[in-house]
């Protein structure tokens, strides 16, 4: 019987690159991509040494080796574990390389690794655990790749690579539970607050709203008990998952603010609480311009940020080991990316903090933008 199945052959072929794990001479692990991996039959995969010379060093001492191919847009591939030969000539080599030059591959190859695969295990994010779809995964990283694209088109200033945003789910994945416990009745001692989205409820239009960076879903659930249906997003996985514990009656999604994954006019508010303090601030633009996009016209927006001009960086978080930047935001920064994004209408208040056992001692900023227009009556 065949290790290696249909499926497998087929994640191979497409994605051609693996990521090759070998054990070096003090035992230490080293990690080589090879974008020649491929398929050369039910049992074996090669790929040809370009310019590996520690990986081949490696295996000529000890051929034990795993390669993992991984599809990056659903986030599913597989661990192929084995046992590598090294080939520098024969009738073997020239077999591989006749068959890897007929696939293109016109460097010159200086060895080919032939693997034996012994086992093969799946991988798969833990976006699934948390109750992503495989197609809820494809779209957020097909639009979070898009959404790149369109920002280095069009940016005026720096934006950030994409393991920016990775790093900020990651940071959070590591401490949604703390932050959950911490941070979900945070709104009965904090009345400004609770004034501010009474406010909204009582202006926004019929509809939807958005609770963007919904954490554990503590700002849909209020706007729910005051009437107001809605949905959340967050970038981290595990916030997702809690959100869902928390609030079984509210629908939460896993997604990035800067390619928001609905369509357009689909919103009557978006609540952003404390939302958009990840982002860099040639950013906010672009994202401001993402919301106004799902915004039906006449729709509002509602943010919450600190005020200031820094970044801190956060280790521990509540005694856990974690990594985040928090940005701080002028008012008149944000306000200028509103208009720049089209909207209109902008009314903002700010307020000190509250005691520390209640919150971070920084000064708070809440800002409200209309979207222009009117829903037409036929929507």
């Amino acid at each position: 019987m065949s290790v290696l199945d249909a499926r497998m052959k087929l994640l191979v072929e497409r994605q051609r690159l693996g990521f090759v794990a070998t054990v070096c001479p003090d035992g230490t692990p080293n990690l080589s991509p090879k974008g020649t991996t491929v398929v050369w039959n039910d049992d074996h995969l090669v790929f040809a040494d370009i310019h590996s010379p520690g990986t081949v060093s490696n295996l000529q001492s000890n051929p034990a080796v795993e390669i993992n191919v991984v599809d990056a847009i659903v986030r599913k591939g597989y661990r192929f574990k084995g046992t590598a030969r090294v080939l520098g000539d024969g009738a073997l080599f020239d077999e591989i390389l006749a068959f890897l030059r007929k696939r293109g591959v016109a460097s010159p190859i200086k060895h080919i690794v032939l693997v034996k695969v012994d086992r093969a295990l799946p991988l798969v994010s833990p976006a699934y655990d948390a109750g992503a779809t495989e197609e809820e995964v494809r779209s957020h990283w097909q639009e979070y790749w898009r959404s790149i694209d369109r920002a280095d088109s069009t940016r005026t200033g720096k934006i950030p690579s994409p393991p920016s945003a990775a790093s900020t789910a990651a940071g959070y994945d590591l401490v949604a539970a703390e932050y959950a416990r911490r941070i979900y009745g945070e709104l009965e001692a904090k009345p400004f607050d609770r004034a501010f989205l009474d406010r909204l409820a009582k202006g926004i239009p019929a509809g939807e709203v958005l609770d963007l960076g919904c954490g554990p879903g503590h700002v849909g659930k209020y706007l729910r008990e005051r009437g107001i249906p809605g949905r959340g997003l967050d970038i981290s996985h595990e916030m997702v998952r809690v959100a869902r514990e928390l609030n079984p009656t509210i629908e939460f999604r896993q997604g990035d603010m800067r390619a928001l994954p609905f369509p357009d006019r689909f919103f009557a508010g978006v609540a952003a609480f404390y939302s958009i303090i990840h982002l860099e601030p040639a950013e906010l633009e672009h994202v401001f311009r993402e919301l106004e996009r799902v915004l039906r016209p006449g729709g509002l927006l509602a943010l919450a940020f600190h005020v200031g001009n820094e970044v801190r960086h956060v280790e521990d978080l509540w005694g856990i080991k974690t990594s985040l930047d928090f940005v701080f935001f002028e008012p008149a920064q944000v306000a200028k990316a509103l208009r720049a994004a089209g909207f209109e209408d902008i009314e903002s208040s700010e307020r000190a903090p509250y005691e520390p056992s209640v919150e971070a001692q920084t000064h708070r900023c809440y800002m409200v933008a209309r979207r222009p227009g009117i829903e037409s009556p036929d929507r």
